[in-house]
């Protein structure tokens, strides 16, 4: 049986609009989680996310064959928080460690669907029981670096306080 205390603390964590929602904090801290549980992150597919690198070679006026080389050499790579806090075209800089409603919410807004750690298949799911996960993309241009796929999957890692890897590719900057 519950304590007082305990049934306070659990009352603050899990505000009725958060349970209507479906997310519920992780049933341990996520520094807990970062110190004993790291995500798996692999190549991602480039089919799955050619349509990024597509809207990416519109947007930047890269040629796209310049994406595709530069996305078969790519490298899994960690990532610090100095280079996270640099990146464009992304929305880690504003998730903060257990902050679950500003995630969904900024999900929502993107047509993404986070699910929760108990839905089976769903990306909080994956992070919560840490199974591998394709890395987010970022693209090298001197010293400018440019999110490509992934901004849901950074934004969760931030949530869940895990300094994720990329996929990094890499293109020499043209003047």
């Amino acid at each position: 049986m519950l304590s007082f205390q305990e049934w306070m603390n659990l009352k603050k964590l899990e505000t009725p609009m958060a349970v209507r929602m479906g997310i519920r904090p992780p049933q341990e801290s996520v520094t807990e989680h970062q110190a004993t549980k790291p995500i798996s992150w692999h190549a991602p597919s480039f089919d799955e996310e050619s349509g990024e690198l597509e809207r990416t070679s519109r947007e930047l006026n890269i040629p796209f064959y310049d994406l595709m080389q530069a996305f078969e050499k790519g490298r899994l790579v960690p990532v610090d928080r100095e280079q996270l806090a640099k990146l464009e075209n992304s929305d880690w800089k504003e998730m903060r460690p257990n902050d679950f409603l500003t995630l969904k919410k900024h999900a929502d807004g993107y047509g993404k669907k986070i699910g929760s750690q108990d839905e089976r298949g769903t990306l909080m799911h994956a992070f919560a029981k840490n199974e591998a996960l394709p890395a987010p993309i970022v693209l090298k241009m001197g010293e400018r670096l440019y999110l490509i796929a992934g901004n849901t999957r950074l934004m969760t890692a931030a949530v869940f306080n895990v300094l994720p890897k990329v996929w990094l590719l890499e293109i020499d900057q043209k003047e």
